[in-house]
Parts: C-alpha cells; sequence; structure tokens
C-alpha cells in the first residue's frame, strides 16, 4: 500500500514541475488550491448527499443520465459532483443539475478522510474507471453504500493479476457493480465476484420492499448489467435510450 500512496505524491510532483509549461497541469493544480475549504464553505452540512464522481467529460457523459434521473426523481438529495481531469471540471463546472461540483482531491489516506468527513455522503456511485484505494477503503469502513455503472473490465486488468490484491480489495468495497458489456461481467464472474453477495440495499432506494425487483428478502448479485428496477426508457448502466442501438458486444 506504501507504493501505491508514494506513487501519488510523486505523480502530484511531476505534475507540478510541468505545470508553468503545461496549461492542463496547471489548472490540475490550481484548481485543488483551498479545495477543502471551498467544499466547507459551499456544503450544508445538513444536506443529504449523493456523490456521484466521473474522471473527466468523457465519463461525465456515460454518468449525466443517471444524475439527471436522480434529479427528477430523489429531489431530497443535493448532488456532489467530483472530477479528476480538467477537461471534464472546466467544461462542466456550471452544470445546473449537480449542487455542487469539485475537483477531487489526490487519494491519499488524510485527504481521503477530510473529504468524506466535509461531503457526508449517503451513496457514492463512480461511473466507468475510477478505483482510489483510499477512498474506496474509507467508503467501506464508514458503511457508505458505494456503486459503480459502466465499468468496463479487461483479462488483462491489474485487478486480476497476481499482484492486484489492493486493487481486488478496491472492487469489494462496491456494493454494486454495473458492468457495461458481456464480457465485463464473464470476466468478474470468473474472479469469484458474482458470487459475492451484497446485503446492502439498492442505489437511491430506502429498502428492496418497494422497489419493484421483486427481491423483498434476498441479498441481491453484486454484479448486474442494470438495477433490477430501473425504468425501461433508461439504463442507468450504460446511458443508453430505446432509440439507441443495443450493445452487441
Amino acid at each position: 500500500m506504501w507504493i501505491y500512496n508514494l506513487g501519488l505524491v510523486l505523480y502530484v510532483w511531476a505534475i507540478a514541475l510541468a505545470s508553468p509549461w503545461h496549461r492542463k497541469a496547471k489548472l490540475w493544480i490550481d484548481g485543488r488550491k483551498g479545495l477543502f475549504r471551498r467544499m466547507k464553505e459551499s456544503i450544508d452540512p445538513s444536506a443529504r448527499i449523493i456523490w456521484i464522481h466521473a474522471a473527466s467529460l468523457g465519463e461525465f457523459e456515460q454518468g449525466r443520465p443517471l444524475i439527471e434521473k436522480i434529479r427528477k426523481e430523489h429531489p431530497e438529495y443535493k448532488i456532489l459532483l467530483t472530477f479528476f481531469s480538467p477537461s471534464g471540471y472546466e467544461i462542466r463546472k456550471n452544470y445546473d443539475q449537480a449542487d455542487y461540483i469539485f475537483y477531487l482531491p489526490i487519494d491519499t489516506p488524510r485527504k481521503a478522510r477530510r473529504f468524506l468527513d466535509i461531503a457526508h455522503p449517503e451513496i457514492a456511485i463512480f461511473v466507468k474507471y475510477e478505483f482510489w484505494i483510499n477512498l474506496l477503503t474509507e467508503l467501506r469502513r464508514r458503511s457508505i453504500r458505494s456503486y459503480i455503472v459502466s465499468a468496463i473490465f479487461r483479462r488483462n486488468s491489474i485487478f486480476f493479476r497476481p499482484y492486484g490484491g489492493y486493487w481486488r480489495m478496491a472492487l469489494e468495497s462496491f456494493d454494486t457493480i454495473f458492468v457495461q458489456n458481456n464480457d465485463s461481467e464473464k470476466i468478474t464472474g470468473r474472479t469469484g465476484l458474482r458470487q459475492r453477495r451484497s446485503r446492502r440495499r439498492h442505489p437511491l432506494r430506502p429498502g428492496c420492499r418497494n422497489c419493484g425487483c421483486g427481491e423483498k428478502n434476498r441479498p441481491h448479485r453484486t454484479v448486474q448489467r442494470r438495477h433490477p428496477s430501473v425504468d425501461r426508457r433508461l439504463d442507468l448502466g450504460t446511458g443508453r435510450r430505446p432509440s439507441d442501438p443495443p450493445d452487441k458486444r
């Protein structure tokens, strides 16, 4: 684990060194200055928060239908949207369907704890590719419901390598993994993730008794193509609409 944390520190140093000559690196550094102060000034401590994280603009667009569905169907929640990359944040920092929009802090243990102390999310949703070990570990420690949507896995992914133990632990922090294609479902099934059961509740539902999934007394699969009770007009796992061609992969 110390190698992961050291790698993050070296990564930040490299970006800081490049920032005088590289515009995106400068935005990445400047956007995180005073981050926790700005979060404390903006986020209502009494608000019920759903935190949605997208690495960049492309991931945001995949998660956008989900954000807008939450806004429409669950107005009791405030939406916290975070980005890792300037290409997402700088373009969508004024997105009107989210209540709070910030950069994600670097994933050190101390900053992960501080971020969650201020954000206090009830639910965390990651889009596609983001697996931050310290944040996920802290989410699990705090029993915060955590999900990843539109996830894609390949056979040579670090999760399934002999040295990928910490990354597999990160995957196990998710209550449910919503994969984007059949290959990802098969790969995760071969690693045993599909056999693991989630004893927590569905995302955005106070319980399964009235969510329409028909599984009132049973735990749910960890790996799913979509949420069992999702509206037929919108697939929250992939962001597809009825007019879109079916996934042939």
